[in-house]
């Protein structure tokens, strides 16, 4: 498989923002921060394969993915695995950039990015034998973010040139159709994912428009592109 890209030490996944729950008196909020559906790079990121040992020694969560410390927003007061993905409960810090990043999250604004390290990965491709992405089995949580998921041109086109997207589906990228809410019924008892956690089962999900499909598979592209071209770049 000579057309597999090399997995770079440093990886990001970006998911919409959903805040399950906030409370303004201790401006806390418990959001999602990553989903076993495939990313906007066309990977998966396992929600059962994290290591989060050496993240809760430290649970800082930053903006924008920046390691300066003016930038630290809150910690990390719980994470949670369920079926759903990965929830964390983030105390957002009394500072001007921590209170701005918890009215933008209880608005619904930007999104979360995890900053991970892959330890255990297998390669997906398409029923061509194509490669289309990596499924990240184990991999080690670093950091969490707030983002604004900006749609970038290049990253659009890195996602053509992989073959996530056709060409045709390029002018759709920039038109963002309202969201639409259905609601799915619960599951038997007998076949709901095993209680783990501090949260409910999520039993809702948001239909969207088909390109917008494709722009969650390629929004964080051009991120992890960019840390592969750094990777390449320091070992040079």
């Amino acid at each position: 498989m000579s057309d597999t890209p090399q997995v770079a030490n440093y990886q990001r996944c970006a998911v919409r923002p959903e805040v399950k729950a906030s409370n303004d008196d201790k401006r806390e909020a418990l959001h999602l921060i990553s989903t076993a559906s495939i990313d906007r790079g066309g990977d998966v990121v396992e929600p059962g394969g994290a290591a989060l040992d050496n993240f809760l020694k430290n649970p800082v969560v930053m903006r924008n993915h920046s390691y300066m410390t003016q930038d630290i927003i809150g910690r990390a007061t719980a994470v949670t695995i369920d079926k759903d993905g990965i929830w964390a409960r983030t105390a957002f810090r009394d500072t001007e950039v921590g209170r701005e990043a918890y009215a933008l999250s209880k608005e619904g604004l930007g999104g979360w990015s995890i900053g991970f390290r892959p330890i255990r990965h297998e390669s997906i491709e398409d029923d061509k034998g194509v490669f289309r992405g990596y499924r990240f089995k184990e991999w080690e949580l670093l950091e969490y973010s707030q983002v604004p998921i900006p749609m970038n041109q290049d990253a659009v086109q890195s996602a053509v040139q992989r073959g996530l997207v056709s060409e045709a589906h390029v002018p759709l990228f920039f038109d963002v159709t309202e969201a639409k809410e259905v609601i799915e019924p619960e599951k038997p008892a007998d076949e709901a994912a095993p209680d783990r956690a501090n949260v409910e089962p999520v039993t809702r999900r948001i239909d969207i428009h088909p390109a917008m499909v494709a722009i969650d598979r390629v929004r964080t592209t051009l991120a992890r592109d960019d840390a592969a071209r750094k990777l390449r770049h320091i070992k040079r």
